[in-house]
């Protein structure tokens, strides 16, 4: 039985994919992968794991250039999407579904990234496992990326209901837009609504994030 915290399960599906990826156009994945590959100092034929890997985008532009990537993702939705597009890009990628709380991937790899703000789904024990998952598929002197929400950054949502019908975001036949943050500073917890209207279709997608504080 699906537990009710389980928002990502609902979430990343066909309207998910339909709203949000005309948002990341290929200039801004080129950029984003040059921010990895140039902060990581990878060797060509290094191997990454991609997780979650979404609709591919970050690992098929690194199977561009000549890495050997995994992609993990839950969703097999956006897994049927990444292959079709590595296909159509005619890179080698390999896509497997999976949890990225435990994996049964057998070997390690160069490089772990976690893109697009993809850890802290889980409650504190789980999110334990997944950075335990991660610290296992690591080779020895091997990267771990992570892309993180600023806390910060997030006090000024405290709390905040938004103007559904302020800062809309056009997309494809229709629009998003943010109908509610609630940001926990105490228990560091983000949750939020979007609203989806795309073909006179209207669709709430939920999702919650554990914040984390860095360390220096």
């Amino acid at each position: 039985m699906k537990s009710k915290n389980a928002w990502w399960e609902d979430t990343f599906k066909e309207v998910y994919f339909s709203a949000f990826d005309s948002l990341y156009p290929l200039p801004r994945t080129k950029e984003e992968v040059d921010f990895i590959v140039d902060n990581l100092s990878l060797e060509k034929n290094s191997e990454i794991l991609d997780i979650p890997c979404g609709q591919g985008r970050h690992a098929i532009e690194l199977s561009r250039r000549g890495f050997k990537v995994t992609g993990v993702d839950f969703s097999s939705c956006l897994l049927k999407v990444a292959q079709e597009r590595a296909k159509k890009e005619n890179v080698s990628t390999d896509f497997i579904k999976g949890d990225m709380r435990k994996t049964n991937l057998k070997k390690k790899f160069d490089a772990v990234i976690v893109l697009g703000n993809s850890f802290g789904y889980f409650n504190d024990a789980d999110n334990k496992k997944t950075i335990e998952n991660f610290s296992k598929l690591l080779k020895k002197e091997g990267y771990l990326l992570l892309d993180l929400s600023n806390a910060v950054g997030m006090l000024q949502y405290v709390n905040k209901k938004v103007n559904s019908n302020k800062d809309r975001l056009k997309i494809p036949n229709g629009y998003i837009t943010t109908k509610e943050i609630l940001f926990d500073p105490l228990k560091l917890t983000e949750e939020l609504q979007w609203i989806v209207v795309q073909n006179n279709k209207k669709t709430v997608l939920q999702g919650k994030l554990r914040i984390y504080l860095s360390r220096n």
